[in-house]
């Protein structure tokens, strides 16, 4: 059986962090940017919890890396310690790789030319670039054709394909 999900909100709703030993298993913050100083104390409260609860993740997200923020000098320093990663929306070429990858990996064989043309015609939201890929791949096996444009054209006629707009 899985344990229970907790959650803890910043914004005061428990007075106290929880108990050494208990609480959630993730402490996540979000727009640790717009936190003010009662906020911030919460967070900072939250953060030394979790370090002392061994298993205990803490996620925080930002506009900056944490060192750039405008908070408390230590809650910014707890924030920084940890592993920073930037996330950014990715192009419409590291999307194609994204989609040829995929290909590759599941052992598929597309046309040189489906991946550019789902990238000009379709969503360009990666996830659903990567749900229209599975409708079809699994279109392409049912039928027992390689993805070309062909079968695109197919699949666009039946309806299936989420133009971009």
């Amino acid at each position: 059986p899985e344990a229970p999900l907790e959650a803890f909100a910043i914004d005061g709703a428990l007075a106290g962090a929880p108990p050494p030993g208990e609480g959630p298993a993730i402490v996540a913050i979000d727009d640790c940017e717009h936190l003010d100083e009662a906020r911030q104390q919460r967070a900072f409260q939250l953060i030394n919890h979790a370090h002392a609860r061994p298993g205990t993740t803490v996620i925080a997200a930002g506009a900056q890396p944490p060192l750039a923020l405008a908070l408390r000098d230590d809650l910014r320093t707890r924030l920084g310690s940890g592993l920073v990663y930037r996330l950014q929306l990715l192009g419409d070429e590291e999307k194609a790789a994204v989609l040829e990858r995929v290909a590759a990996e599941r052992g598929v064989a597309i046309s040189s030319e489906v991946v550019p043309w789902l990238i000009a015609h379709t969503s360009r939201d990666i996830r659903a670039l990567l749900r229209l890929f599975d409708v079809l791949d699994r279109h392409a096996f049912e039928r027992r054709r390689a993805i070309t444009l062909p079968l695109l054209r197919e699949l666009e006629a039946a309806g299936a394909l989420i133009k971009s707009g």
